[in-house]
């Protein structure tokens, strides 16, 4: 934190600290590395996850940090909390006059996609070393 490179957040109610973040920053990510909540929050109806993303979506958006993370991916160390593999998803969004290239981005990703599902079909022993489908490769 002191180095710049790390950011601690509380957030309070009524004077009491009921949820803390640790963010990791670099030029270009903010990523949210670390959180917790106090379990008392459901029963006041506070969505947590809304909560931390607003923060940090407005607060890289004030410091010029292109990229807000949560740092997802296939650590083997998260492994021993029994995790459900979820699918990672990005979602994109531009201008009016930006839309021509984000069609050429989602085209590619499709047919990046459309790829590595063809080789999955064509050469079955190639499966443990490609990625999981819909990931586009990123973990």
């Amino acid at each position: 934190v002191r180095a710049g490179e790390g950011r601690l957040t509380e957030f309070r109610l009524d004077g009491k600290v009921v949820a803390a973040n640790v963010t990791l920053l670099s030029a270009a990510l903010s990523g949210g590395y670390l959180y917790g909540a106090d379990p008392d929050l459901r029963e006041r109806k506070v969505d947590v996850a809304t909560l931390l993303l607003r923060y940090e979506a407005g607060r890289a958006l004030e410091e010029g940090r292109p990229v807000v993370s949560f740092l997802r991916g296939n650590e083997p160390y998260k492994n021993h909390w029994r995790p459900e593999t979820v699918v990672n998803q990005r979602l994109l969004l531009a201008t009016h006059a930006l839309a021509p290239l984000m069609r050429l981005h989602e085209s590619q990703v499709t047919g990046r996609e459309r790829a590595v599902g063809a080789l999955r079909e064509a050469l079955p022993a190639a499966r443990e070393a490609l990625p999981p489908p819909g990931t586009g490769g990123r973990g």
